[in-house]
C-alpha cells in the first residue's frame, strides 16, 4: 500500500510498503455474524475510507445512510446527518493540525448525539476518552454504573486473542463466551 500518514508524519513521495491487513468473520451462537476488515494504513490515511455496515432483518445502515421497511413494508432511505466543524490548531503533528469536531448527529428530526462538552476543539477520539474519564470518575464516587464493565473488557480482549490465534493457525477457531461465572 502507498503510505500516506503515520501517527507523527505525512508522506507525499509515493512510497509503497507492506502493510498488515486483518480480515475476520465472527459467527455467534445467536446466528448473528460480524465481519472485521482493517489494515494498519487505514487508521490515519486520507485515501482509505472507514466503512460501517450493519444489516438487520428489515433494513441496513451503510455508512451514513439508513435503508429500511416501514410498518407498511414500504422501502425508505434517509441519511444520518453529521454537523461538524474544522478546528485549526497550532500543532506540528499533521494529525492534529486540522481536526474535525462533531457538533451533533441527527436522523430525521431526532438528535442522536450532541458534543457532551460543547464545542471545545476535541477530536472524536479525545471526546471518547474524556467521556470515559468523566463516567469513570462518576463511577468511582458511587454516582453511576461502571461505564465499561471488566467482564466486557475481558470479553473484547478474548475475542482479539482468538482472532490472532485464528490468523496464526490459518484456520477457524472456536470459542465460547467468557463471563464472570467461569
Amino acid at each position: 500500500m502507498t503510505e500516506t500518514r503515520t501517527r507523527y508524519e505525512e508522506f507525499s513521495d509515493g512510497r509503497v510498503a507492506q502493510k498488515k491487513q486483518r480480515v475476520a468473520v465472527f459467527e455467534f451462537e445467536n446466528g448473528k455474524t460480524a465481519f472485521y476488515d482493517f489494515d494498519s494504513e487505514q487508521y490515519r490515511s486520507p485515501i482509505r475510507k472507514n466503512t460501517l455496515k450493519i444489516r438487520g432483518v428489515r433494513g441496513e445502515i451503510i455508512d451514513d445512510t439508513v435503508y429500511w421497511l416501514d410498518k407498511n413494508n414500504k422501502a425508505l432511505r434517509e441519511k444520518i446527518k453529521i454537523f461538524a466543524r474544522t478546528v485549526d490548531r497550532d500543532d506540528s503533528n499533521i494529525n492534529f493540525r486540522h481536526v474535525e469536531e462533531i457538533e451533533k448527529i441527527t436522523f430525521g428530526d431526532e438528535i442522536l448525539y450532541e458534543a457532551p462538552f460543547g464545542l471545545c476543539g476535541l477530536t472524536d477520539d479525545e471526546t471518547a476518552i474524556a467521556v470515559l474519564m468523566k463516567q469513570t470518575a462518576e463511577y468511582s464516587r458511587g454516582e453511576a454504573e461502571t461505564p465499561y464493565p471488566i467482564w466486557d473488557a475481558l470479553q473484547d480482549s478474548y475475542m482479539a486473542i482468538m482472532m490472532q490465534e485464528s490468523e496464526g493457525k490459518g484456520m477457524k477457531v472456536e470459542s465460547r463466551r467468557q463471563n464472570e461465572h467461569t
